[in-house]
């Protein structure tokens, strides 16, 4: 894993370097919603890969805090990420919270591919499925 760290760093690095040189704010771009929250959602997707699930907790963290609240589709997402490393840390209570809040957001936002998202993110709860929070998702 530290290789694929490193690869990962990388490139996420370039990326912060890339977006940090473009033109501030130019909504008449094709990419006009990749700014710096949806870098640091994808961040934190890459980094729960790297099998590090604090640092990715803390990028989706702060995703959510900088997607503007009309990219739902973006914020359901990176609410999954932070699912993800939730559980990873074993704070399943948070993890819950955060997926229901995903589910919420999936149901204004017609999206296999975020269903399925949150479906696997659900899965990696089972350890847990006693437990009341699990139980009440």
């Amino acid at each position: 894993m530290t290789g694929g760290y490193k690869a990962c760093a990388s490139t996420l690095d370039q990326a912060k370097h890339t977006l940090s040189a473009g033109p501030p704010g130019a909504p008449q771009s094709p990419v006009y919603f990749y700014g710096e929250g949806t870098l640091a959602a994808g961040e934190s997707a890459s980094l729960f890969r790297c099998g590090r699930p604090r640092e990715a907790a803390e990028s989706a963290t702060a995703g959510l805090h900088l997607l503007d609240e009309t990219f739902v589709g973006l914020r359901g997402f990176c609410a999954t990420h932070l699912a993800n490393a939730r559980v990873a840390l074993g704070e399943i209570e948070e993890a819950t919270d955060v997926l229901g809040s995903a589910a919420e957001l999936a149901t204004l936002h017609r999206s296999l591919r975020l269903e399925g998202a949150i479906h696997t993110a659900r899965e990696r709860m089972i350890p847990w499925h006693s437990t009341r929070a699990v139980k009440n998702l």
